[in-house]
């Protein structure tokens, strides 16, 4: 049983991420850049799939007081004719003790929307191809980090987690 150290919105799982020395704030920064690097590689290989997306790194602090966030790579959707549909910005957020959790936030005509609000918009072959690129983004989480489900959490604000 842990503290509810993790924090997610959109990711299926918890992809977590701590450093081999926990001490050493400097490690743990280079581990995020390898890892970052890695999702970044392996999900431009979808650019030479896929042309109707463009794949751009990002570097965006938040200082939240309890779950800060570092956007790192920017996903944008093209219509056919060529229009901005859709931004998926994928991101790590801290955990509340240490350590920090992938995740990713979608973007609907440059403001925040929901993913259910973004489907309701787009035809069933747009639709298609996001959950292909969403797909793609899991696996490299997954590949990348340690994922965890929430099994319980309790109202104390313990949580247990199994590792998937």
């Amino acid at each position: 049983m842990w503290a509810n150290n993790f924090y997610k919105k959109n990711a299926d799982a918890y992809y977590t991420i701590t450093s081999e020395n926990e001490e050493e704030y400097d490690f743990f920064e280079e581990d995020m850049s390898f890892i970052q690097d890695n999702i970044f590689e392996e999900l431009k290989q979808l650019k030479n799939r896929f042309s109707w997306l463009e794949i751009y790194e990002l570097d965006k602090w938040n200082n939240d007081r309890n779950y800060c966030w570092k956007y790192f790579l920017w996903i944008q959707f093209y219509n056919r004719k060529g229009d901005e549909i859709l931004t998926i910005k994928l991101l790590y957020r801290s955990w509340y003790y240490e350590g920090a959790c992938l995740d990713y936030e979608f973007f609907v005509w440059s403001y925040e929307e929901d993913a259910q609000e973004f489907y309701s918009y787009c035809n069933r072959q747009e639709v298609k191809r996001v959950d292909k690129i969403l797909e793609e983004i899991e696996k490299s989480f997954n590949k990348n980090t340690n994922a965890y489900k929430c099994t319980a959490r309790f109202s104390n604000w313990e949580a247990i987690y199994q590792k998937i």
